[in-house]
């Protein structure tokens, strides 16, 4: 589940630093995001881009691959959602 929310929390096609991500994924820790990140990185999904500075700064943003699960993943959770509301009522 937590691949789902890192993809949707990319889907806006902008750039995210991982403090960012981290403030929006508030029941993540840190060392969950980071693993999270690299997973995805390392199946294609997400783009890691270090910028040389001081400190050094992390980008994230979703490859084309990404935005094509992105898609697949907001119809998931639109369905897991609908669902849930009907469950629970």
């Amino acid at each position: 589940m937590y691949y789902s929310q890192i993809v949707a929390m990319l889907s806006d096609g902008g750039v995210h630093r991982f403090n960012e991500l981290k403030r929006k994924s508030k029941k993540l820790s840190s060392n969950t995001l980071s693993s999270v990140l690299k997973r995805l990185t390392s199946e294609g999904i997400v783009n890691r881009l270090v910028i040389p500075t001081n400190p050094p700064r992390t980008e994230y943003s979703l490859t084309e691959k990404g935005m094509e699960l992105s898609r697949i993943n907001s119809e998931y959770l639109d369905w897991l959602r609908s669902w849930h509301l009907r469950e629970s009522q």
